[in-house]
């Protein structure tokens, strides 16, 4: 092939690639609230499942007001300390939608994350951060998470801290849907009058000068390299 042509499609596939979905990153961190992100801390006094097993389907759902310029970085879940051994890895589901309020329909889905859930990350009294690639949220827009296992695999039960002390600083409202109920993504959010414990991490918007010079690097990068061959 012509070294003109590979030039050309290698730009091309350069750019492409730096649109493809990075791996979703699950770990168990020790949260540093101090960092710009939105937190609800809630006292312990239920729970919220998920699991999908033969006949007993259940999904999580919370609602939140995105407050922030920034872009959703991550999103942390604390669970239970009544949370049981994991038995294997089991394939979820993470799915962020826009929402008429903390209760009522449910809107454009923003992002969908398929994930494994692994054993190594699931354990009582932790917190289970799902990192993934940044994503733009409307600032004052409403916004549901649904999270739940993909298919029917007998793993286990993941069990959410959750509260009926709802924390004002973070309005909005988690709900478990109840074996049966397997739609998604979904037609809206209802409200349990309970919430999850958890974080939303931001991340700064990146400047576009920063993104272009990091995208040119990437091209001169690749050009050097075909014309040493």
């Amino acid at each position: 092939m012509n070294r003109k042509y590979k030039y050309v499609i290698g730009v091309f596939s350069l750019i492409v690639i730096a649109h493809v979905k990075a791996d979703v990153i699950l770990s168990n961190p020790t949260p540093d609230f101090s960092k710009n992100m939105a937190v609800c801390q809630t006292n312990q006094d239920g729970n919220l499942q998920t699991r999908w097993t033969s006949g007993d389907n259940r999904s999580v759902t919370q609602t939140f007001q995105w407050k922030s310029e920034d872009l959703l970085d991550g999103i942390g879940l604390y669970m239970m300390s009544s949370q049981t051994t994991w038995v294997r890895d089991q394939e979820y589901v993470l799915i962020i939608q826009e929402a008429s309020g903390a209760t009522g329909s449910a809107g454009t889905v923003v992002t969908n994350i398929t994930f494994t859930m692994t054993r190594n990350n699931v354990s009582a009294n932790q917190w289970l951060f799902i990192d993934f690639d940044n994503v733009a949220l409307t600032s004052n827009q409403w916004y549901g998470i649904t999270i739940c296992p993909s298919s029917n695999d007998v793993a286990g039960t993941v069990m959410f801290w959750g509260s009926y002390s709802v924390d004002s600083s973070l309005p909005g409202t988690a709900q478990q849907f109840n074996p049966g109920d397997t739609g998604l993504p979904k037609s809206e959010f209802g409200s349990s009058n309970r919430d999850l414990t958890f974080y939303l991490q931001s991340a700064p918007v990146p400047e576009p000068a920063t993104i272009s010079l990091f995208i040119i690097s990437m091209i001169s990068m690749w050009g050097v390299r075909q014309m040493t061959r």
